[in-house]
Formats: C-alpha cells, structure tokens, sequence
C-alpha cells in the first residue's frame, strides 16, 4: 500500500543518504501508507527490545512477583562477587530500569559484549564495581536490561521470549519472533529481537492505547504510563 502520504519522508531520507529498512504509519488503528527499501524480512531492532523486555518486568511488577526495590544480587547470591561492595549492595530493579546502577561507564554494549570472555554474563555484570551509589547519575547501558531478563528469567524460570510469547508477541499478531540469548541461553534483553516493519504497529498502538490491545489488556495501564 503506498498511497504518496510518505514521497517527502522518502525523499528527504534519500537525501540524507539514510539506510532505513522499512517505514509504516498508522492511524486510528488504519494503516496509511507504509514503504520498504529492503525486504520486509524480520530485521534486527538493537536497543528497541528494551522496550518490550520492560513490559515484562511491568507484567511481573503487576503481578506480585517482582518489586522495583528488590535488591539486584538478591537474585543472584551464587554469582554475587565474595566481597559485595554497598554500592552493588544498593543496587535494584528501579537502578537498572532507570538505567543508574552507578557505574561511570556501561559494561555491556554491543562492542563490549564481544569482550566478555566468561559465560557467565550475570556473574560478569555483577563483578564490575560502581564507582557510585546507585541511582545518582544516568548512564546508558545494555547490560541494565540484559539483567533485567536475567532477573525475569530466575523468577519465571522462563527465557523472556517464553514469558512474552502467550502474553504479548501472540496477542499483537507477532507469533514467537527470534530473539538472540548469551552463552547461558538468557535472552538479551537489551537487543537481538527481529520483527517486520509492520510488526512494530500494534505493539506501538498497545502503547498508545496503555497496554490494551484487540479488548484485552496486555501490559498494566498504570505500568505504561510510569
């Protein structure tokens, strides 16, 4: 479908010499116009599957399973380092969402994860000190929700994909994309889930809708809007 709605962003993408895959716009539930520069294959969304494991945490936080407070190395005490320093020590779910955990530098983007030479990714984030109290300043870093997996997955005993297949990747249409793990078999998190362009508007309108989609609701309303 491709109706002219989006010829201006078409051009002024080609003039910026951008390298998108695909757009799609969507109003009131109605697609206007969408427009691929590449097959609409699933594609790779990097940082945009935080989103989508931070709707798993909401689920948990609803449920009564998870508590924003909880202490990060609560959930780990055989991956915790022998001497916990207070500043891990502080460190929670709220620390990691925000992304405050109190390190000076992130620990495990794309390019670092590459380093990482311990299987063991949990015991590996856990072994990097803070260089402060946790929740005193923001810095960007994949490794906060890739333990937020981590953490969904102790409690559920679910990898996330498990977790939000029935929940969410089902109800929006989506199916069970492929989303990448660590060495462990935990699911990134952070990044490494594909989906096809036009795969993104329902979870978007899920959003917009806060967390109803198809009369169901599928994320907490409160939750969507914190």
């Amino acid at each position: 479908m491709e109706t002219g709605f989006l010829d201006d962003f078409k051009r002024e993408a080609a003039r910026r010499g951008l390298m998108l895959h695909g757009v799609a716009v969507q109003q009131r539930g109605a697609l206007v116009d969408a427009h691929q520069w590449q097959d609409d294959v699933p594609h790779i969304l990097h940082s945009l599957s935080k989103s989508f494991t931070a709707m798993a945490v909401g689920m948990l936080v609803e449920d009564g399973r998870l508590s924003l407070d909880d202490s990060v190395t609560g959930f780990f005490p055989d991956d915790c380092p022998d001497n916990v320093s207070p500043e891990l020590a502080a460190m929670t779910v709220r620390h990691l969402l925000t992304m405050s955990a109190g390190h000076a530098q992130p620990k495990m983007m794309s390019y670092q994860r590459k380093e990482i030479r311990d299987d063991n990714w949990v015991r590996y984030y856990l072994s990097c000190p803070p260089d402060r109290m946790p929740g005193e300043r923001f810095v960007y870093d994949s490794g906060c929700t890739y333990m937020l997996s981590a953490i969904a997955q102790a409690i559920t005993g679910q990898t996330v994909l498990d977790y939000l297949t029935p929940r969410l990747f089902e109800p929006l249409g989506i199916g069970r994309p492929a989303w990448e793990t660590c060495p462990r078999g935990i699911t990134l998190g952070c990044a490494g889930l594909f989906l096809r362009t036009r795969q993104l508007l329902p979870f978007g309108q899920m959003l917009l809708d806060g967390g109803s989609y198809g009369g169901r609701q599928l994320v907490p309303r409160r939750w969507v809007e914190q």
